[in-house]
């Protein structure tokens, strides 16, 4: 019967947002550098662009003072297809550095964002 399948995706779901959030919280104020390194890498690969505290924690790491969390960040947004994050990967190319060349490919990444992008 499908009554307990609802309850199975129901339950996939608020596990998948009790994941997301604890991310986030990591993220935003993680005890250590490399615990925040790796929720940052997590939630690029679970995520979705929809979760806006996500995007919004991930957002505010392209002005972060740790290249490395920086670098995760814009590789993070990336692979989320973060539209808004255009901005700050435009600024980035903008100053160079490391993160230049992840930057570079999160913005080329979706065809709709390279229509922005000035020539």
């Amino acid at each position: 019967p499908p009554f307990p399948l609802y309850h199975s995706i129901r339950k996939g779901r608020a596990m998948a947002d009790s994941t997301l959030s604890k991310l986030v919280q990591i993220i935003q104020t993680g005890d250590s550098l490399e615990l925040r390194q790796s929720a940052v890498r997590v939630s690029g690969l679970i995520g979705n662009n929809k979760e806006k505290a996500l995007v919004k924690s991930l957002l505010a790491l392209l002005e972060d003072a740790d290249p490395e969390l920086r670098l995760l960040a814009v590789e993070a947004l990336g692979q989320l297809k973060v539209e808004e994050a255009l901005p700050g990967l435009q600024n980035l190319v903008k100053q160079g550095g490391r993160e230049v060349e992840s930057a570079v490919m999160a913005i080329f990444s979706s065809s709709r964002a390279t229509a922005r992008l000035p020539s």
